[in-house]
């Protein structure tokens, strides 16, 4: 049969000014981009990357509109709410919370909405809340574990175990994403003893015992967000124990009250009866070609 001229053809054309070129099917009304183009969260650029970046208390939805033919590929970084401290005893430092469980993926989006959960950190809660993008398969951390005056408790790292007179304290276990608590061993008839610190993305919390309060652990370096080694979810260090000379709590990397890496653990409270750190929130970031 002679070719008519209906059969209809695909083309490809690339608009002004913008680089981006569009395959484009005969009365079908559908359209494909080479890259994928996405909407939500605060939006950066750096090399040939697109960065979204949603912080908590700002919930919003990663809107993708279309799926890249040459590069489809979107790369996520999750990091979980950081733990609490605990307060201190008349006379014993408390556990560091645990900085929040961090992962690196990556996944092939739809074009659909996807509603991004970022961590918070729990008013006196066990666990500082998870991050996640539900809908895409495994992307979801937990929160760092509190510290405590017993054991620390489980999560994305766990939280120190506190200083106890005459017995001994372990640290939260690591469920995921995270490393172990610091926990305190038994100083036989000492009565006063410092805190453990949490674990962090980069390293186990340092234990408690007679002295300072065990270090937090190390947070761990990403260049997701920016391109450089910026770091995240340290955990808080232990509280110190007040005694005949008042230790102080041990330095902590970036887990104590208004320490600059999301994700981390707050800061145990140091004997008599201090005040614990908060922790920080969680963050989760998603990058793609644009070029």
């Amino acid at each position: 049969m002679e070719d008519s001229g209906f059969i209809k053809k695909a083309k490809e054309f690339k608009l002004p000014h913008t680089g981006k070129h569009f395959g484009v099917v005969a009365g079908s009304g559908a359209s494909t981009t080479e890259y994928n183009e996405a909407t939500g969260g605060t939006v950066s650029t750096y090399s040939n990357y697109k960065v979204h970046t949603f912080s908590y208390g700002h919930g919003s939805s990663f809107n993708v509109t279309s799926v890249g033919t040459e590069s489809s590929t979107v790369t996520y970084l999750l990091v979980g709410a950081g733990g609490r401290g605990y307060g201190g005893s008349p006379n014993n430092g408390a556990g560091g919370g645990g900085g929040g469980g961090m992962k690196t993926a990556t996944f092939t989006p739809e074009v659909t909405d996807y509603v991004i959960t970022t961590g918070g950190i729990g008013v006196n809660a066990s666990i500082g809340q998870p991050s996640s993008i539900p809908g895409v398969s495994g992307a979801s951390v937990l929160g760092g574990g509190r510290g405590h005056y017993t054991s620390g408790k489980p999560g994305g790292s766990g939280g120190g175990g506190g200083g106890r007179p005459n017995a001994a304290t372990a640290g939260g276990p690591s469920t995921a994403n995270g490393n172990d608590g610091g926990g305190v061993p038994v100083y036989s008839g000492h009565g006063r003893v410092a805190g453990a610190g949490g674990g962090g993305a980069g390293s186990v919390g340092g234990n408690g015992g007679f002295g300072n309060g065990g270090a937090g652990g190390s947070g761990a370096p990403n260049s997701l967000q920016t391109g450089g080694g910026q770091m995240y979810s340290a955990g808080g260090g232990g509280g110190g124990w007040a005694g005949p000379w008042q230790y102080p709590a041990s330095s902590s990397v970036g887990g104590s009250p208004g320490g600059t890496y999301v994700g981390s653990g707050g800061q145990g409270a140091s004997a008599p009866e201090g005040a614990p750190g908060a922790g920080q929130n969680g963050i989760v970031v998603l990058r793609y070609e644009i070029s």
